[in-house]
């Protein structure tokens, strides 16, 4: 008999977490850059389960590739608040250009990467490689606004805003990892 995976329900406990602690305000008192130390850690600790973990291997190898990259549709919900945050003047420029244009770029490119895969392995390979790259950048961006100006990303610190750095971002970037996972896993293609 077949094993189940946990993977689901750590992820729905996860989302549940983060949305406690979105809700009890919390990451509105915490210093920046923790939100972005806190992205990279939870992102980190997807590949080292890969490592360490068959069951983590198996369920991400049963994932559905045109899945993993349709699922960054969802992006271009924050890159729109992004920009009309930024045109409201509530987050800098330097953020919310990058953030709002990247996002939705990825979000309206996905279904055409989703294509890909029907043929071609290594544009779709690109396109996760640059989709995660166009992230990773926006985190550093965002942590070095924090460094220099830390009420620069205040809507971030507020529910519903703050489920991006505690959930959606450290999920995004595990969901590209699993897409290139079984992208350079020959057999899994």
């Amino acid at each position: 008999m077949k094993k189940k995976s946990r993977v689901p329900a750590i992820i729905g406990i996860w989302a549940l977490i983060a949305l406690f602690i979105s809700l009890s305000g919390l990451p509105g008192r915490v210093p920046l850059p923790l939100p972005q130390i806190l992205i990279a850690g939870l992102t980190v600790i997807f590949p080292l389960g890969l490592l360490v973990s068959s069951g983590l291997r198996q369920w991400v190898s049963a994932r559905d590739l045109y899945g993993l990259t349709l699922f960054h549709l969802w992006r271009i919900l924050p890159g729109i608040v992004f920009l009309q945050l930024h045109q409201r003047q509530l987050l800098p420029r330097l953020f919310a250009l990058p953030a709002g244009w990247g996002d939705i770029v990825v979000a309206i490119t996905a279904p055409l990467a989703a294509a890909l895969l029907l043929r071609h392995r290594w544009p779709l390979l690109l396109w996760h490689v640059l989709a995660m790259a166009e992230l990773v950048n926006v985190v550093a961006i965002g942590a070095g606004i924090g460094f220099g100006r830390p009420t620069g990303l205040e809507p971030l610190r507020h529910f519903p805003l703050s489920l991006l750095p505690l959930f959606l971002v450290p999920l995004t970037l595990q969901a590209h990892i699993a897409a290139l996972f079984k992208l350079l896993r020959r057999d899994q293609y």
